[in-house]
């Protein structure tokens, strides 16, 4: 038997809820910024996302440079992807920076969407035209437009 799910939208713009989730956008925004800008002042010339990550693009979870990095600091774990050496105090160090990245935590989530404390499933979300638009496995509330499941699919589609 599949589960029920619920399909919203809210305007960013002129609610209550919308405004909260662009907040959230923000917050997650200046989180991606920040950890490319820390990927730059290592010498990477892309990185990864930090896994189990909310927020597309937050943190490090490892860095490809243009050449070999200083081994010390860091160790190649395949598909030239590398991570903080933690055998010694240069590796430490950079993870420790890596550490302090802002992030996007389940409680900004909650927050922002106005989950209640008793779910533990973070909604499928995106934004499209000004609007969030949601599929959750529990019911939201009233700040919330109810929408159909096509509309849902067909914006995700053009997203």
């Amino acid at each position: 038997m599949e589960e029920k799910r619920y399909y919203y939208k809210v305007s960013l713009s002129n609610t209550h809820r919308g405004r909260c989730i662009q907040e959230l956008i923000e917050k997650g925004n200046r989180a991606v910024e920040a950890a490319n800008e820390l990927a730059a002042s290592l010498g990477a010339e892309s990185r990864t996302d930090r896994p189990e990550r909310l927020f597309p693009g937050v943190g490090i979870g490892s860095l490809k440079f243009h050449r070999v990095p200083n081994l010390f600091a860091y160790q190649f774990i395949g598909k030239g992807e590398y991570i903080p050496n933690m055998q010694n105090e240069k590796g430490k160090e950079i993870a420790r920076k890596i550490m302090d990245l802002p992030d996007v935590t389940s409680d900004d989530f909650r927050v922002a969407f106005g989950i209640p404390i008793n779910r533990q499933h973070t909604p499928q979300w995106f934004i499209y035209n000004g609007k969030a638009y949601l599929c959750s496995r529990y019911p939201l509330g009233e700040e919330y437009e109810t929408i159909l499941q096509q509309e849902f699919e067909s914006k995700r589609k053009k997203v």
